[in-house]
C-alpha cells in the first residue's frame, strides 16, 4: 500500500465521520436543508477539483460512475440526518461503521479487492469483523 492512499483514506475518515455531529447542532430547519448545504460544500469541492484537474479529463465513462455514486451518497446522507434526529447521535453515528462495512465487502465481491487469499484481505476480513462488533458494541450501550 502506498503512504498517499492511506494518508486519503485517514483523512476521508476523519472528514465523515466529523461532519454529522456539527451539522446536527447548526439552526437549519431540517435533515433536508442539512444534506443540501453538505451537497453544495461537495459540489464547490468537486468543481475546485475539476478546474486543478482540468475539464478535457472529463468523458461521459469517466463521469457516469461517479455521478451515480454521489446520488446515492446524497441520499445516504440525509437518511444518517433523519435517522440521527430520531435515533440520537450515539445510535445513528453507527451507520458510518455500518457504512465501512458495506464498502469493504463491495470491494471485495463486486471488484475483488484485495485480491482473494491475500494478506490484505485477511486485514480486511479481521477489520471488517472488528468495525461490526464495535458498531454492534455501541448500538447496546444504555443511554444511546
Amino acid at each position: 500500500m502506498e503512504l498517499i492512499g492511506i494518508l486519503y483514506a485517514v483523512m476521508t475518515v476523519l472528514a465523515w465521520g466529523a461532519c454529522l455531529a456539527p451539522s446536527q447542532k447548526v439552526g437549519l430547519p431540517n435533515s433536508q436543508a442539512r444534506a443540501l448545504y453538505i451537497a453544495l460544500g461537495s459540489l464547490i469541492l468537486a468543481a475546485i477539483a475539476l478546474a486543478v484537474v482540468g475539464i478535457n479529463k472529463l468523458s461521459g465513462q469517466i463521469f457516469l460512475l461517479p455521478f451515480f455514486g454521489g446520488l446515492i451518497w446524497a441520499v445516504s446522507g440525509l437518511c444518517a440526518f433523519v435517522a440521527t434526529q430520531h435515533i440520537g447521535m450515539g445510535k445513528g453515528g453507527t451507520i458510518a461503521q455500518l457504512c465501512v462495512v458495506v464498502n469493504a465487502l463491495v470491494g471485495i465481491f463486486l471488484f475483488k479487492e484485495p485480491p482473494p487469499k491475500s494478506r490484505a484481505a485477511a486485514l480486511t476480513f479481521v477489520g471488517v469483523v472488528i468495525t461490526m462488533v464495535g458498531a454492534i458494541a455501541l448500538g447496546n450501550i444504555k443511554g444511546l
